[in-house]
This record gives structure tokens, sequence and C-alpha cells, in this order.
């Protein structure tokens, strides 16, 4: 795993496990999302546009849980999967990721890492274990011939199915350096195609049925904007005052949500 991987694995970790120690025990899925969500703004900062990926795809996946009639908990635990599904692509070089042309092989082997490296990066998080299929397994193919290890059908988790769905549409509706999006019927013909062969048809079916709502989702999405500090003395002294609570041992989450920004990583979409 790449130096930036541990980093942010290091300090999400230290986050997750202080959740336990604080008065907000009935919060505290609401700030793992928020944990994961910071993890993801800095895996996409890098590139403008990758930028809100991982959440339309989260929000999209979620979609699909719901019309799937999943439980609750689980199409909550199903956007948090998309949220972090391209977390390993920190571990992909930049150069392969922003690359404008078409990949060698030696490079799409490289890319085809990233399951494996973001299951590597998250799988002592014990708090959001419940990732790892979707992360591992999203670009699994019904017919068997996707990564990472050959799986097909329904031995495929339902999580990766999902995603698979999700990402691919995702992808091929942005815009990226190389090429223009195409529109949501377009999509929608490619994904009727690989029906049975690419994507599990029921989720496929479960697509076409809230094909509308995803849409909306898609043209109504903005990415959250950086907030833009400014210095002021109150800031420096508001600095201190959390260093000192923080050598105490009282958890700010504020000031390490601020740390986790500021580690550099980048994360891209495949088709």
């Amino acid at each position: 795993v790449s130096r930036e991987a541990s980093l942010c694995l290091l300090r999400t970790s230290i986050l997750l496990t202080h959740v336990t120690n604080v008065d907000l025990l009935r919060d505290k899925e609401k700030l793992v999302a928020n944990v994961v969500r910071t993890l993801v703004t800095t895996i996409e900062a890098k590139d403008e546009y990758t930028r809100g990926h991982s959440e339309r795809v989260a929000l999209f996946a979620q979609c699909l849980a719901r019309e799937m009639q999943l439980p609750s908990e689980r199409c909550e635990r199903i956007y948090l999967t998309g949220l972090v599904h391209d977390v390993g692509k920190i571990g992909v070089s930049d150069a392969i990721l922003k690359k404008p042309t078409a990949l060698s092989d030696e490079e799409f082997e490289e890319i085809k890492r990233h399951p494996d490296e973001g299951w590597a990066i998250m799988r002592d998080l014990e708090q959001l274990a419940y990732v790892l299929p979707g992360v591992l397994y999203h670009h699994a193919r019904y017919d068997g011939r996707g990564y990472p290890d050959g799986l097909s059908g329904e031995d495929i988790p339902l999580d990766g199915r999902i995603l698979a769905v999700a990402d691919a549409y995702d992808a091929m509706t942005s815009d990226r350096a190389y090429r223009t999006g195409r529109s949501h019927e377009e999509a929608e013909a490619v994904l009727r195609d690989g029906a049975a062969s690419q994507w599990d048809p029921v989720v496929i079916d479960a697509f076409f049925r809230v094909s509308e709502e995803i849409s909306e989702l898609r043209r109504n999405y903005r990415p959250p904007q950086r907030p833009q500090r400014k210095y002021s003395t109150v800031d420096v002294v508001e600095g201190d005052h959390e260093q000192r609570e923080l050598e105490s041992a009282t958890f700010d989450l504020t000031a390490t949500s601020v740390e986790l920004q500021g580690v550099g990583a980048t994360t891209d979409s495949l088709e």
C-alpha cells in the first residue's frame, strides 16, 4: 500500500477508534459517513474530471438498492461502499489515471490492481468491514470475465453487482479529458445490451425501473465546494485550543477532518 494510502488509513483509523469514546454514539453512522466523505474528497482532489464520481456512484447504488427492496440499513451501507469503491486508485500512478490516450496492456494491468489495493486499505477498519465485498468486486462481470477473481453470476456479492451498474453508468455519462460523456439514453442502450453478460440482469431491471430518478440525480448533482479558509487571529487561537484538547485526550472531529483533507491522493473512473 502506498505512503499516501497509509497516511489516509492511519488518520481514518484514529478517527473511527475515537468515535466509540465520545458521547455521540447515537450519531456514529453519521460520523463514519463524514469520515468516509472526507477520505474520498482527499482521493479526488487532484483530478477535476473525476471529482464527484464516488458520491454519484454511491447515490445511484443506494437508489438501486432501495428499488430492489433491500433493508434501509443495507441501503445506507451500500451508499458508504459506493463512496470508497475506488479508494484503491490511491495506489495507481497519476500518469496512468490521467493518461489522455488508450492504456497499454501493462498500464491496464496496473489499473486492475485497484480493487485489491482498496481491500488492503480498508480491511483493518473493523467499523467499515461491510464495504469490502463492494470495493473488491465492483469490476466483476456477470459472465465471469471481470476482475479481480473472475467470479460470475450470483457468486459475485450483491453489493459488487449493484455497484458495477452504478459505476458503469457514471463512467459512461461523465466527461473525461479525452472524451465527452455519453447521453443518458446512450448509456441506457449499453446497459441494456450488457444485461446477463457484463451486468446482473436483475440489477439492470431495477435500473430501468428507476431510470428517470437516476437521470435526475445525475443532472442535479453538484460536487461540494472546498472551503477557502481566510487567515485570522481567531483561527490561530482556536487552533491552539484544539491542540491543547487533543493533547489532553479530548477528541476533536473538525481538527482531524482538516488534517485528513491535507493528505494528497487521486482517483479516476474506469469504463
